[in-house]
């Protein structure tokens, strides 16, 4: 597993609800998301009843791990006890082809944000002990 360019141990997710199921399914190598259990609209990580029909009941499934960028900005550094980078870095939000929407950086060093629309297919990265997605072979240097 390719260490993370982005982000220090420190910043791993910790492996408490509403993550158990999500980290579980990244260590396997998956995207596993929520959907409701009644009518199967995609969640978010901590949402707790559906948008579509108030069932309070999820269901933790793998998804494809790929979508389109639904927006990408460039972001400083805010923490360095988190974030390697000196330099600017891409946030990116994908919306995935399940429905779900997800933020992430690149793989590898970007410093270019992605434009919307762009189809994206993500892999796994290890910060600490988890591993976490991030957007495929997306190196552009300005």
């Amino acid at each position: 597993m390719t260490i993370d360019w982005l982000l220090h141990e420190s910043a791993a997710p910790s492996d408490v609800a509403p993550l158990t199921e999500y980290l579980a399914g990244s260590a396997e190598g998956m995207l596993v998301l929520p959907f409701c259990a009644a009518c199967k609209h995609p969640l978010d990580l901590d949402q707790l009843h559906c948008d579509e029909c108030a069932h309070q009941e999820r269901v933790w499934e793998a998804v494809d791990p790929a979508g389109r960028v639904t927006v990408s900005i460039m972001m400083n550094r805010v923490d360095a006890r988190y974030v390697k980078q000196d330099a600017a870095y891409p946030v990116i939000e994908v919306s995935l082809n399940s429905g779900h929407r997800i933020i992430v950086s690149t793989s590898t060093v970007s410093d270019t944000p992605m434009a919307p629309g762009t189809e994206v297919r993500l892999e796994f990265v290890r910060v600490g002990t988890q591993n976490i997605p991030r957007i495929i072979n997306t190196a552009v240097k300005g």
